[in-house]
């Protein structure tokens, strides 16, 4: 995408607009434009004309962490810290105890930090560029995009079709390309995802008194 590559499960919006969230500064345009376009669980590398990794990014979800460091010469980037991976590099990192500390005295103010020195972690909705020790620019947040909706109210009448219509796109995206049984089990939820999976276009059928659905 752009001078963007990105790694992982990525799933092309229908409505740009529900996450239309805007950069405040003007700056990282086209970064924020990847964010209100694509969702999923992935990552992002923008590299230099060596190939060598400069930038990262990572979508709002979290669902895929984003860990990088150098080691000589060679920029890692990795979702999960192995022990092979660790012995092999030997990085010489030491336990943040500022951040630990704060960690224990507030979980929830911290939770996106490392608690060692040394690596990258880049929080979700976030830009970090390797070539720098600036702090991570959250390009996505919680409290902005629930601000940022296409209305400032929703009527009784549009709010039915927009929330069907955000089910049905996020059930199509996390069932595209994959075999799969969903289980009826006669409450709300299933009964919900399975009328999804129906309007989705899905190869269907039925089975057994439970209504499985299968591609």
């Amino acid at each position: 995408v752009g001078a963007w590559w990105l790694i992982g499960d990525i799933h092309n919006r229908r409505r740009t607009a529900l996450s239309d969230v805007r950069p405040p500064d003007g700056g990282l345009a086209f970064e924020h434009s990847i964010i209100r376009r694509f969702w999923g669980r992935f990552i992002g590398l923008r590299l230099d004309r060596k190939g060598v990794p400069t930038e990262l990014l990572r979508d709002p979800s979290g669902a895929l962490e984003c860990i990088g460091w150098r080691w000589e010469g060679l920029t890692i980037v990795a979702s999960d810290l192995p022990a092979w991976l660790i012995e092999i590099t030997r990085p010489d990192w030491r336990i943040a105890l500022d951040r630990v500390a704060a960690a224990l005295q507030d979980p929830l103010s911290s939770w996106a930090d490392a608690l060692i020195e040394g690596p990258t972690v880049v929080p979700p909705g976030s830009f970090q560029s390797l070539e720098s020790s600036a702090p991570p620019i959250p390009l996505w947040r919680p409290d902005i995009f629930a601000r940022a909706a296409d209305k400032p109210f929703i009527s009784k009448e549009d709010a039915g079709p927009t929330l069907r219509s955000a089910i049905e796109e996020a059930v199509a995206g996390l069932s595209r390309g994959r075999a799969l049984a969903a289980e009826l089990s006669g409450g709300l939820d299933s009964s919900i995802v399975g009328s999804s999976l129906v309007a989705g276009d899905r190869d269907v059928r039925a089975e057994g008194r439970d209504c499985a659905l299968a591609r």
